[in-house]
């Protein structure tokens, strides 16, 4: 997640770096929050500043028996500019944190930019690929004709690209994410932990809530991620 300072001191950079991703962002709009959020900051501060200074002048003339009406009114009046400031800043900064969370992370320049997986450049090889004398079909096929793998339907749940897994790629799938940490935690006496997490929704995750299963409760709006796993291993004391 970008800071929101950041943003606002290299908006131009941003906006060009956003501009290689797919999707729709306005860091504009951050960098607008954040600029009158310090406005209002650097008003107020000069305010109170003043109002203390002037209540100080009018205790003294309280207590010289001295006229200090028009000081009175003019503290009133100073004290419900800081009070409408307060109100702005007030709806100023949720709005601001919604803004900086629908801004993704920026790619970094040495990212190769392209629209299509085409456009991917590739680095380098490890070993050379299995060479065959028949033509040999994708995984997708294979899983289609033994009924482990379901594109029509995942099509339909979740879009393109997307497949469902049954019966025997999901047994392989467990048994990945079981047996493989099981060996570690055995072999390099480490504890395995299972952790609930929480997050604040961020970046593209902001324009895909439309696409994804929601918890509706009375103080939050919570969303069901697909294969959000997190295994955390910690050596023995």
């Amino acid at each position: 997640m970008l800071d929101v300072r950041y943003i606002a001191e290299n908006l131009e950079e941003v906006k060009t770096a956003l501009a290689n991703r797919s999707g729709v962002y306005d860091p504009d709009k951050v960098a607008r929050l954040y600029n009158r959020k310090r406005e209002i900051l650097k008003e107020v501060e000069v305010m109170k500043a003043t109002r203390n200074k002037e209540s100080e002048q009018i205790a003294i003339k309280k207590k010289q028996k001295l006229d200090a009406t028009e000081d009175i009114k003019r503290m009133k009046e100073l004290g419900d500019k800081i009070k409408n400031l307060d109100e702005e800043l007030a709806t100023i900064e949720p709005e601001l944190k919604e803004a900086v969370l629908s801004v993704p992370n920026i790619p970094h320049p040495s990212v190769p930019v392209g629209k299509e997986e085409t456009d991917n450049v590739e680095i380098r090889k490890f070993s050379q690929p299995t060479t065959f004398d028949f033509e040999p079909k994708p995984h997708w096929e294979i899983g289609e004709k033994l009924g482990i793998i379901d594109a029509a339907t995942g099509g339909k749940i979740a879009g393109a690209r997307f497949t469902v897994m049954k019966d025997l790629s999901v047994a392989c799938t467990t048994l990945c994410s079981t047996r493989i940490p099981r060996q570690a935690t055995r072999k390099f006496s480490l504890r395995s932990w299972s952790i609930v997490r929480v997050c604040t929704a961020r970046g593209s995750f902001q324009n895909s809530k439309k696409t994804l299963f929601r918890l509706r409760t009375t103080a939050f709006s919570l969303f069901l991620l697909p294969k959000f796993r997190l295994l955390i291993c910690s050596a023995e004391t």
